[in-house]
């Protein structure tokens, strides 16, 4: 394995340390003790010539004898080099460690015999009165021997300084020996004046060749947050207002500046709500199609967000239910069998991409397109209209794709359905006097619709109803009003030629209605079997079944139209199927009207509808045929002439039947209505109105215009909505506040397409809709698209109105995000009023202790009071600043800039460049070649950066920004083959699992909670030291067994092991489980080479019998979200 694994990085102790160049160079020798010694070994090598000019010897023989020379001998005598010898005979040659030691013995002997001379000196004195014993061959006892005459050799060399000076005051020495003694010190003096010369090598280096200087102090800048005093005017904060954040020297205060005026609202951020789409990669097709599985929405706690609450992917039990709203009179269906289809016609564009959809999800399966519409369609969604007791859920319904280009959505109503109404729709703030029918996406659905609905246009909608059973109607004839709740004669009591009836129902008047149907039940009809045929058969006029013949006609303006159908048979008609003209008579018939939209829509409330006051909306038929009616006249004509000619004959003649007087016993209409909307410009819109329900995440709705083809599904950011509810916000025009975003484990890395894609889209609530601001709108916005901590600010078209907020008096502010990363994003807060403050530089002395980062609320006021201000607090760590560069400082960067020359080659480059240009970085490690995306990059260098930690709570992970920061500033200097990817370090939870036996008089709680502590720290020992986390870092099984057995409480370890999540790619994991059953001493570490073990939250230690131990973690021991995973 690469040793990269086991090596720890770079933190500022080591790089600081890294001192490698000299600071003071030597030309040319000047130590005496080195210059005696090269004076003695060429002593050693010059001949020396006699009188005669003939050699004798050598010139060390004349220093023999010189106490100089001999305390030079002893000085370079190598003690270490005498004990590797010895140490290494004692292991290959024992009968060698006997000759070094007599070795070192003469040596002593030696220098003690030609001290002879030298009585008197201490030299002489401490080698004579040395300890002398005799060599033993036995070896322990020559070990002990050998280190005692080394002993003496070592005590010599200590007080050479010493000797050397009595040897050089006694006045004992050779004159030869002294004319040395005294030129060596004097060249020993030369040299160290001429070395000294050259120690400020470096210093002229650095200024005269590189030109090199203390870089000045770079100010930081913070953000407060301002609180107003309730009630006060207007409050300014002035540009320039100077905050206090500490002492000076001379006891002044260290000042931050405001950079620009502000002004103190009393507007507050109040409520904060999200929603997001949801993909779930266990449901199918979805996860296939990539498709959305359910709209989240969330709550967030504005006051307990904590110091990471993510804004969005955490799945959520509150759904978002999305669909259309459609209101139009169509929908007034109050009893009978109901019939509606609701047509959406797609345009080309979405008619091709819901094609596609269905080709998506046949591919790979053995079925039909109509089978996959089916799928796709039949649970697709939840339908309601609404009644007079609120929502009626309908129950079943027939949806299906015909033409290419139509979604139908069918379904019926029986008699038991409740009528439907207007109901109350109030909460969606929207006032309708009709009903509405509710179209929901089912989160159950095979396929949840959204993905598709929110892709597709539609350019028309059409609704057709067919009812059949209406009873409820207004009837009226020659007389007046008729009471339809028993039986009454329709066209009065002796009906005539020219009488008529007049219906009428609210319900059909509101429609554009089609076809219309009038069924009468009959009674007081001939029964015979020929009908009216044999009752009139009398009256001499040609009477049957089909001769009582009506007009049928409509009102339009208050004016009666004939329809086109004409007249027809009131009892039946040739052809219609179920009369003839002689037979027996139905008790019902049917009389038919086929205006074909043509009757104007009645307008006005139902309390106006009546016939004489509305102008339109009733239908007549007028008895036209035969031309005496039901015969009431002709019958007293003929009954006279019978009765008179029947008294004078024998055989009378039949008298005419009683004219029939028809009688309705019950009446019935049925009719057909169909309208359409096209989505055009200029389009009127009609009797139909379409809404998005739950609008970016409200109850209220937003009204669907008709100039445009629109979306059947609202369309929402990709990644997710926030909402800002801002209370006291009615004048504002400029919305401005700060985000403080949390550092994550996972560092967000970008695209280029997602770069581009992270600004949300901002709008602003206004009444019930949805307004996009423009993108000039946004003023400032420098959280990048809040994934690092920053400052938005908006400006309104107008100021905010009253009747712009919602019931609670909150004005909402939405913003509409594209891009998946943001899901990765937590924070810690958001703050209204804040204002940006800089160090100022001329405040600060030497004496204030700053880092170059302010610590989060070291500012609580301000210089001077500011009239209006409750409260002023820092709220983040000031950033950006860098303390004034000293000469120490300057030195280490400039031989860590000698060795670089600017450029990243090796690791320790890239990690010296980091340690130099971020001082809020404590650690960090540079991995070339790995790559923590498991994307197999070419020349990816990856460098796990720990930050400071602050206040000492967590582990240290780095914000966003600054990882974008690194990536930007070391990418020029790597050049174009490297790709540079800095991440934070991967903090690997490790859950110790073990079975305990507690001793007898000990707690186990207590017990318990001491063994967590003993555990964690020996997973962290970093933690109780500088903090800094260490990479490479292993434990011992063993040495884990040891910790926990070391306790007090604990009297025996039935079990241990240790899980551990492994990470194996982008998205696969693997639980590792390291236990006692294992082979030898095992080490647990991190499973890669970027990082850190810590200690779970919780560790799993239980006091049960040895025999409930298992060896393999199982049921009660791992957790979903922690470490349960499914191969």
């Amino acid at each position: 394995m690469n040793t990269l694994w086991y090596t720890d990085g770079t933190d500022r102790r080591q790089f600081e340390g890294r001192k490698d160049i000299p600071c003071r160079v030597a030309m040319i020798e000047d130590d005496y003790r080195v210059l005696m010694g090269r004076v003695m070994d060429m002593a050693g090598s010059i001949r020396y010539y006699n009188l005669k000019n003939q050699p004798e010897g050598y010139w060390r023989e004349l220093f023999r004898y010189q106490p100089l020379a001999i305390l030079s001998e002893i000085e370079r005598t190598d003690i270490h080099e005498l004990e590797n010898r010895f140490l290494k005979s004692g292991r290959r040659q024992p009968e060698m460690m006997l000759k070094l030691a007599k070795e070192l013995m003469g040596r002593l002997d030696d220098w003690e015999l030609r001290l002879v001379y030298y009585p008197r000196l201490q030299l002489a004195k401490d080698l004579s009165s040395r300890t002398k014993f005799r060599l033993l061959e036995e070896k322990d006892e020559l070990k002990k021997s050998f280190y005692a005459l080394l002993g003496t050799v070592r005590k010599l060399q200590v007080n050479y300084e010493r000797y050397r000076e009595e040897i050089r005051t006694c006045g004992e020495n050779d004159p030869a020996a002294a004319l040395l003694d005294s030129f060596l010190r004097n060249y020993e003096e030369i040299a160290n004046r001429f070395n000294a010369r050259w120690q400020t090598w470096p210093d002229f280096y650095f200024r005269e060749i590189l030109h090199a200087g203390c870089r000045g102090i770079v100010p930081d800048w913070v953000w407060l947050s301002v609180v107003r005093v309730p009630g006060s005017g207007c409050v300014v904060i002035p540009e320039a207002t100077a905050f206090v954040a500490g002492k000076n020297k001379g006891g002044g205060a260290v000042c931050y500046r405001s950079v620009e005026e502000v002004v103190v609202e009393d507007m507050k951020l109040a409520q904060l709500r999200s929603f997001f789409q949801e993909k779930d990669g266990e449901r199918y097709p979805a996860a296939r199609l990539g498709f959305v599985t359910a709209i989240s929405q969330n709550t967030i706690d504005l006051e307990d967000i904590g110091d990471h609450q993510k804004l969005f992917g955490e799945a959520s039990d509150s759904r978002l239910e999305m669909g259309l709203m459609i209101c139009s009179s169509m929908l007034l269906l109050r009893e009978g069998r109901r019939r509606l289809t609701v047509s959406f016609y797609l345009t080309e564009e979405g008619s091709g991409y819901f094609q596609k959809i269905l080709n998506q999800v046949t591919e790979g399966a053995e079925e039909k397109s109509g089978e996959s519409v089916v799928k796709l369609l039949k649970d697709a969604f939840c339908l309601d209209i609404t009644t007079g007791i609120g929502w009626e859920h309908i129950e079943e319904y027939v949806a299906t794709f015909r033409d290419k280009q139509c979604i139908s959505l069918l379904f019926c109503l029986d008699k038991e359905f409740p009528a439907t109404a207007s109901g109350d729709i109030s909460l969606h703030g929207v006032q309708t006097q009709w009903p509405v029918l509710r179209i929901r996406m089912n989160p159950e659905a095979w396929l949840f619709p959204y993905s598709w609905m929110s892709a597709v246009k539609c350019n028309r909608v059409k609704l057709n109803v067919e009812v059949a059973g209406l009873s409820t109607l207004k009837l009226y004839n020659n007389i007046g009003e008729l009471d339809t709740s028993t039986p009454f004669y329709p066209f009065g009591v002796q009906p005539a030629r020219g009488a008529q009836v007049v219906f009428g129902s609210y319900e059909m008047a509101v429609k554009s209605l089609q076809k219309v149907n009038l069924y009468c039940k009959w009674l007081q009809l001939p029964s015979g079997p020929e009908g009216f045929y044999g009752h009139y058969r009398e009256y001499g006029q040609q009477i049957d079944n089909y001769s009582f013949r009506v007009r049928t006609e409509w009102l339009d303006g208050k004016k009666w139209k004939s329809d086109q159908v004409g007249i027809q048979g009131l009892f039946g008609s040739p052809g219609d199927g179920y009369s003839t003209a002689k037979g027996a008579l139905p008790e019902e018939s049917r009389v038919s009207w086929s205006p074909d939209g043509n009757i104007p829509v009645a307008g006005g409330n139902e309390d106006r509808y009546a016939y004489g006051m509305s102008s339109s909306g009733f239908f007549r038929m007028v008895l036209d045929e035969p031309e005496m009616g039901f015969g009431h006249a002709l019958y007293h004509t003929l009954f006279a002439e019978v009765m008179i000619a029947n008294a004078h004959r024998k055989r009378p003649l039949p008298a005419p039947a009683l004219p029939v007087s028809p009688l309705i016993e019950s009446v019935e209409v049925s009719y057909e209505s169909e309208e359409e909307l096209y989505f055009t410009a200029g389009q009127n819109r009609g009797n139909i109105r379409l809404f998005y329900m739950d609008s970016m995440g409200f109850s209220t709705l937003e009204s669907i215009g008709s100039d445009a083809p629109f979306y059947l599904a609202k369309r929402l950011g990709e990644a997710g909505n926030l909402l800002f509810g801002f209370t006291k916000a009615v004048g504002i025009d400029r919305i401005r506040f700060f985000v403080d975003i949390a550092a994550v484990r996972q560092e967000i890395d970008l695209r280029d397409d997602e770069r581009q894609n992270l600004s949300p889209v901002w709008y602003i609530r206004q009444k019930e809709n949805w307004i996009r601001l423009t993108p000039d709108a946004l003023v400032r916005d420098t959280t990048g698209g809040f994934i690092s901590s920053g400052i938005v600010e908006l400006l309104l078209p107008v100021p905010v109105a009253e009747d712009w907020l919602d019931e609670n008096g909150i004005f909402w502010l939405g913003a509409q995000f594209g891009c998946d990363v943001i899901k990765q994003v937590a924070v810690k807060g958001f703050y209204t009023n804040v204002v940006e403050a800089v160090l100022d530089t001329d405040t600060v002395d030497s004496d204030w202790e700053w880092d170059g980062e302010l610590p989060e609320g070291t500012i609580t006021a301000a210089v001077r009071n500011i009239p209006g201000v409750a409260d002023i607090r820092q709220i983040v760590s000031g950033k950006g600043g860098r303390k004034e560069e000293d000469e120490e400082t300057l030195k280490i960067r400039m031989i860590h800039r000698i060795r670089h020359r600017n450029r990243v080659v090796t690791p320790r480059d890239f990690e010296d460049r980091i340690m130099e240009q971020f001082p809020q970085v404590a650690k960090v490690k540079c991995l070339p070649g790995l790559d923590s995306k498991y994307m197999n990059r070419q020349g990816i260098v990856t460098l796990a950066v720990v930050p400071r930690l602050q206040n000492g709570v967590g582990f240290p992970l780095c914000t966003h920004d600054l990882l974008l920061e690194i990536e930007r500033f070391l990418q020029p200097l790597a050049g174009a083959f490297v790709q540079v990817d800095a991440i934070n370090p991967l903090y690997e939870e490790m859950k110790v699992r073990c079975n305990i036996g507690i001793g007898p008089g000990w707690s186990a709680a207590e017990t318990i909670l001491r063994l967590r502590r003993r555990i964690d720290d020996l997973i962290v020992p970093w933690k109780n030291s500088d903090g800094i986390p260490v990479f490479g870092y292993r434990f011992g099984l063993q040495e884990l067994k040891n910790r926990i057995m070391e306790d007090e409480g604990v009297s025996v370890l039935h079990g241990l092991s240790v899980l551990q999540v492994c990470r194996e790619g982008r998205k696969l994991y693997r639980l590792g489980e390291v236990g006692d059953q294992s082979d030898g001493d095992q080490k647990i570490g991190a499973s890669c080479a970027w990082g850190i073990p810590v200690p779970a939250p919780v560790h799993l230690i239980r006091t049960d019998k040895e025999d409930i131990w298992r060896p393999e973690a199982g049921i009660g021991e791992i957790g979903v979200e922690e470490t349960f995973i499914i191969r």
